[in-house]
């Protein structure tokens, strides 16, 4: 799931938790990342690391960034893209512009507009797990060719889920990803994981990772047994 920014500010950056061995259980199963010690399953964060305050300075970039906040809380995508485009005309450099724009425009499922955006602020901030996980669900759920890319959906995501191992949101994603990819088996495995976090997060609505676990399961049987039938 793509991570959205709530709040009235931006969270600083929350570091890599898992060095090495983090990266041995990426390579051996991500679900040994899920049982690291003192990584307590916490609420999806809402935010993208930014470097601190915001760029624009005038009082129409600050309302406009108000305005998107508040729709994006509503979850009024239309409103919000429209507020952070403003916001983004007058500060093109402001990287939370950028993002809510970015996760505005993702949530309508325009990813190819959402695509550039977040390809930019990876270049600008190369750690940024936020933007990893955000810009791995545009590459993994667009349908256009020219937007889709599950191999490097896949990376992101994994690259996402090392900074953020107990983040369910990211867990779904790397589901997402692994299912563009045709893994269905491993999607399945990855999207269990992710309900189970989500739960033990208090997650009230589970309801779409229930139904991204039975995606995932049905797309494996059905694998599965058209392998059966080729032999």
């Amino acid at each position: 799931m793509m991570e959205q920014e709530k709040g009235s500010t931006v969270r600083k950056s929350i570091g890599i938790w898992i060095a090495l061995a983090g990266m041995a259980c990426l390579a051996n199963g991500e679900e040994e990342l899920a049982n690291q010690p003192g990584m307590e399953p916490q609420q999806a964060v809402a935010a993208v690391e930014t470097a601190p305050g915001t760029q624009g300075g005038s009082a129409n970039f600050e309302r406009c960034l108000e305005q998107g906040r508040a729709a994006q809380a509503q979850e009024q995508w239309a409103e919000a893209a429209e507020a952070f485009r403003q916001a983004l005309a007058l500060a093109p450099q402001d990287e939370e512009a950028a993002f809510g724009l970015a996760t505005a425009l993702t949530n309508m499922e325009r990813y190819g507009d959402a695509k550039p955006l977040l390809e930019g602020l990876l270049k600008k901030m190369p750690d940024s797990a936020f933007v990893k996980n955000n810009l791995a669900w545009v590459y993994a759920r667009a349908s256009d060719p020219q937007v889709r890319n599950p191999a490097l959906a896949v990376k992101l995501a994994r690259d996402a889920l090392l900074a953020m191992p107990a983040e369910f949101n990211v867990w779904n994603t790397l589901a997402e990803a692994y299912y563009a990819a045709g893994n269905y088996a491993r999607a399945e495995r990855v999207a269990r994981q992710a309900l189970e976090l989500g739960l033990m997060a208090g997650l009230t609505n589970e309801a779409p990772l229930r139904e991204m676990v039975e995606r995932c399961r049905a797309a494996a049987a059905a694998a599965e047994g058209a392998e059966k039938t080729d032999r």
